[in-house]
């Protein structure tokens, strides 16, 4: 018996790319440049699902690419490709991550890019390094599917059969049984929805670049007053474009958030120091998806409900500096309760020494922590603590039973 993630992973992956400031019409001009051909279509194309996120393939000058789908950004291709295709810059934006890092980014024109049958042309991209942040090199990725090009059509996203389906008209999308749920968009196209949060209205983003649920700046608490503290987490507590962040992470329970008609009970929601308000694919991946961005209109069809509790080991292993180490732990965890703490070095994992974990650049250790399958019934280690190695044995629990 295997027990699963129900409710997220231990550490958030947020690729979300917003310009800063506000979108002038300028802005806005640079990513509403794009056309799709033919006129009429129905393309069905399958993902793949890494580290819960979504990848496609994309074609570019003859070559199959992989693209994250990402509704948090605009369309990304990295440097290499970017040298590869010969493509001058055509425009400059300071651009922020998720974790509200900001640089200036060159960006490019895509004179065409296929998504299975359909021909995208004059799309912009921003330019980025992939390779800067290990995970993302892991991933292997050429760059991001963004809301700048998703706009010129309707989109359904299925986690249950791992499909999209694109169309130029949405009755050609099945919604029946679907919660219609109005958004707005910025300038480059990411939608935005509105919350109820024990009957609040918070703005939050909607995002497929990241693997979160719900996920709150901490200084909306002051306006949430009903939340009960069921968690916290301290450590690396996610990982942007630019980088990953450390934070205390404090994790909440309201009874009621409402999204449209649907509502949601007894839900918890992570509060950070830096992070941006979204909602992530823990939440979507419950639902069939479907985006109407010319009538600014979302369709949620329930897959299952979803789940309350969040049973894990409570802690994170990444590579640094050539060693294994702890980069994250619960307060209240499996992990926390056998003594590890951040930055403590793990000799061995799941029964393998740290060097077999450490080649590729960590990259199996990556996966481990952040895929969507089960996890082991247990999970021994070895770690050092005062030059003592330390052998300790974790069962997953319920991380959110507190504060109930």
């Amino acid at each position: 018996m295997n027990t699963p993630f129900l409710s997220g992973r231990p550490l958030l992956v947020m690729l979300s790319l917003l310009l800063t400031g506000c979108f002038s019409s300028r802005e806005v001009h640079v990513w509403e440049y794009g056309r799709l051909q033919p006129r009429f279509f129905y393309e069905v194309i399958p993902f793949q699902e890494e580290a819960g996120l979504i990848f496609i393939e994309v074609e570019l000058e003859g070559k199959m690419r992989k693209f994250l789908f990402d509704t948090g950004a605009p369309n990304v291709i990295s440097r290499e490709l970017r040298q590869e295709l010969g493509l001058g810059a055509t425009f400059y934006r300071k651009v922020r991550d998720s974790n509200n890092r900001r640089r200036e980014l060159s960006g490019v024109t895509l004179d065409s890019l296929r998504i299975g049958e359909l021909l995208f042309t004059d799309t912009r991209a921003i330019v980025a390094d992939l390779n800067e942040v290990t995970l993302f090199d892991c991933l292997d990725i050429d760059g991001f599917i963004g809301a700048n090009l998703m706009r010129l059509a309707k989109w359904q996203i299925d986690f249950s059969t791992r499909r999209i389906t694109i169309s130029d008209q949405i009755s050609q999308l099945p919604t029946g049984g679907g919660i219609p749920v109005p958004f707005s968009v910025n300038g480059q196209g990411t939608p935005y929805l509105k919350l109820g949060i024990d009957g609040v209205p918070v703005k939050v983003e909607l995002d497929y670049g990241s693997t979160g649920g719900f996920s709150l700046n901490r200084h909306l608490l002051a306006d949430l007053p009903g939340g009960r503290i069921v968690n916290r987490s301290f450590g690396l507590s996610s990982i942007g474009l630019y980088g990953g962040m450390d934070d205390t992470v404090t994790h909440y329970r309201f009874g009621q958030i409402q999204l449209g008609n649907l509502l949601f009970q007894d839900q918890v929601i992570k509060f950070e120091s830096s992070g941006s308000a979204l909602i992530g694919t823990d939440v979507f991946r419950h639902f069939i998806v479907t985006f109407d961005w010319e009538r600014y209109q979302l369709y949620l069809q329930p897959l299952h409900d979803l789940p309350r509790t969040y049973q894990s080991f409570g802690l994170v292993i990444l590579p640094r500096y050539g060693k294994m180490i702890v980069a994250r732990v619960f307060e209240n965890s499996p992990a926390s309760r056998a003594g590890l703490r951040i930055d403590d070095e793990v000799r061995s994992l799941n029964g393998r020494p740290a060097y077999t974990w450490l080649k590729n650049e960590g990259c199996a250790l990556y996966h481990f922590f952040l895929d969507t399958e089960s996890l082991p019934d247990s999970l021994p280690l070895e770690f050092l603590r005062d030059g003592e190695l330390r052998q300790v044995s974790l069962e997953p629990a319920d991380l959110y039973q507190y504060g109930r």
